[in-house]
């Protein structure tokens, strides 16, 4: 899976996703980090969703630059996010999950505890 998550200083998730001046970026398979970049501005006037917009969505920079299997699941990690950028990440395949931990690795494994939770309702086992 890929994670993308809304910092600002690299360790702990923005408060707002629209105002974050960076994300970690981290390609995680089979439960080990196999990547993890943290893309920032240049620009501090840039944030949020023209961030990720402008070096993520057109022409698909981050697929292109990592050598990851396109079909990874695609989650966006965040505490508050307003409802276009919200919708603007699904459009572009990412599924966003709302956190209320501060520490990213808190809220990476309260997602994998939760998504395990939501796996475990359609087991078919006897």
């Amino acid at each position: 899976m890929r994670l993308l998550i809304p910092t600002n200083d690299g360790i702990n998730l923005s408060p707002d996703f629209d105002r974050a001046t960076a994300f970690r970026f981290l390609t995680v398979i089979n439960g080990s980090i196999k990547e993890d970049q943290l893309m920032d501005s240049s620009d501090k006037a840039e944030k949020g969703l023209r961030l990720i917009q402008d070096k993520m969505f057109k022409k698909n920079k981050f697929n292109e630059t990592n050598n990851t299997d396109p079909e990874l699941a695609q989650i966006v990690i965040t505490r508050e996010i307003s409802k276009d950028s919200e919708t603007s990440l699904q459009d572009n395949n990412y599924m966003v999950f709302h956190s209320g931990e501060t520490n990213i690795i808190n809220a990476i494994n309260k997602y994998l505890k939760d998504n395990a939770l939501r796996e475990s309702d359609y087991c078919c086992c006897p």
